[in-house]
């Protein structure tokens, strides 16, 4: 079979090759996908679980963005393409970091405001034994904004322990509890090497998180203080299992009665306590506790805090009269002079 001469100059990789050998036998004649009549109008499970991620970040202020899949970046595991159109597309992506740090260290270059944003995309990569491995992933970078941790301190930049709560607050929304292990060697290259961790569950790998390695900081004119996460979609999708049936509470039609609570707190006693112990008494009428002022000081007495709190009480059935919240108040006022070293404020 040789090649006429007026095709010369348009059968030149073998690429070319594979489209005349399509067009010569047609495309009719290849096989078409039946589509699952009975999987219509459905979502699938990874779908849900990607909705409630993108839902949960987007509420957290951060900004859904996208990159291409293949570009001109090289490193050790990444997958060549065989006829890359242009050199600018040779390798697919073997991460969702790189990109998001480049457009963070871009968008700060500008002076626009603070970029904290997440990806979710697709990201292939060449195992030790030589294989192709393709994975679903979310990424993601935040970090770098100023803002009050607590009332009584001076605005500051989220702290590793801070950044690690906001992580986790996505395992607790899918009932996923994973351990924290240390990075091993290969994967400190992006992250700092003493704040930094591997997501664990079932012996998987699920995820990484951590602040920024310093250097990769400094070459990006980026502060320290940010950090970045990755999580692998297919692993979290085989673990969690979603919730097939919501909830339902009543939403009661009676007025709500809110009773303001200030007292002196001594340090050693955590708030969790005595949360628990106003609610137990409170129950079932004490629908929640709202924290709206919060002092240590020179006028507060050495080793405590001033705290004052609204509470709120509710009844699905009838409104509440002052005189049956006044003896709730009042036993868990005792409760909490008690039991606790606590000084109520009148």
């Amino acid at each position: 079979m040789h090649i006429p001469l007026s095709r010369e100059e348009d059968i030149e990789r073998e690429v070319d090759l594979l489209e005349e050998i399509i067009r010569i036998s047609g495309f009719n004649n290849f096989l078409s996908i039946e589509v699952n009549l009975k999987q219509l109008g459905t979502i699938s499970k990874l779908e849900k679980l990607k909705r409630i991620l993108k839902n949960h970040f987007i509420n957290l202020g951060l900004n859904e963005i996208l990159h291409y899949t293949i570009n001109s970046n090289f490193s050790f595991n990444k997958v060549k393409l065989k006829n890359p159109i242009v050199t600018e597309s040779s390798f697919f992506r073997n991460n969702l970091l790189y990109e998001l740090i480049n457009k963070y260290s871009f968008n700060k270059k500008q002076k626009n405001k603070n970029f904290e944003a997440f990806e979710i995309g697709r990201i292939y990569y060449i195992t030790p034994l030589g294989d192709v491995r393709e994975s679903e992933v979310i990424s993601g970078i935040f970090g770098g904004t100023i803002y009050n941790s607590y009332w009584s301190e001076q605005k500051n930049l989220i702290n590793w322990f801070e950044a690690k709560g906001f992580i986790e607050q996505i395992f607790n929304l899918l009932k996923i509890f994973p351990t924290w292990q240390k990075l091993n060697d290969k994967q400190i290259n992006l992250f700092h090497p003493n704040r930094s961790a591997q997501l664990v569950l079932n012996r998987q790998n699920i995820g990484v998180f951590g602040q920024i390695h310093p250097f990769i900081a400094k070459t990006n004119s980026i502060m320290d203080e940010v950090y970045l996460f990755e999580l692998n979609l297919d692993l979290l999708n085989s673990l969690w299992k979603p919730v097939q049936i919501l909830p339902y509470v009543s939403y009661s039609f009676h007025p709500v009665s809110i009773i303001d609570l200030a007292f002196l707190k001594n340090n050693r006693v955590t708030f969790e306590e005595v949360k628990n112990n106003i609610y137990e008494i409170g129950a079932p009428l004490l629908e929640s506790i709202e924290l709206f002022d919060y002092y240590e000081g020179s006028i507060v007495p050495l080793g405590y805090q001033s705290l004052a709190f609204k509470l709120k009480f509710r009844s699905l059935k009838r409104t509440l009269t002052t005189q049956e919240i006044n003896v709730i108040i009042k036993k868990i006022k005792n409760s909490l002079e008690t039991k606790f070293d606590i000084i109520i404020r009148e």
